[in-house]
């Protein structure tokens, strides 16, 4: 089984990626809206609500504590994920 400390970086790293190219993809397409699929790749993009789409460095500064917690969260889910799935696999090999 792969370590515990890869899965959650790899998952943090996806985490940090989401978010960049969707916004990237928003920058340079101009959608002006966004689906509602990014809410279940992205949770914490709705505190971007609170920028009112206005770019400036307040847009900055949430729009990096997003990315931040969505990493953060994309990695916490990994690490209970691989350990719920070694804890079953130990259970399994001792016959419980």
């Amino acid at each position: 089984m792969p370590r515990l400390l890869h899965i959650t970086l790899a998952a943090a790293a996806l985490g940090l990626a989401i978010p960049v190219a969707i916004m990237l993809f928003n920058y340079y397409v101009d959608l002006m809206w966004w689906p509602r699929w990014i809410l279940i790749v992205w949770p914490t993009s709705f505190m971007l609500i609170a920028t009112s789409a206005i770019i400036d460095a307040f847009f900055f500064k949430v729009a990096a504590i997003s990315v931040g917690l969505n990493a953060l969260l994309y990695a916490l889910v990994a690490a209970l994920l691989v350990t719920l799935a070694n804890w079953i696999a130990r259970m399994g090999r001792r016959g419980l």
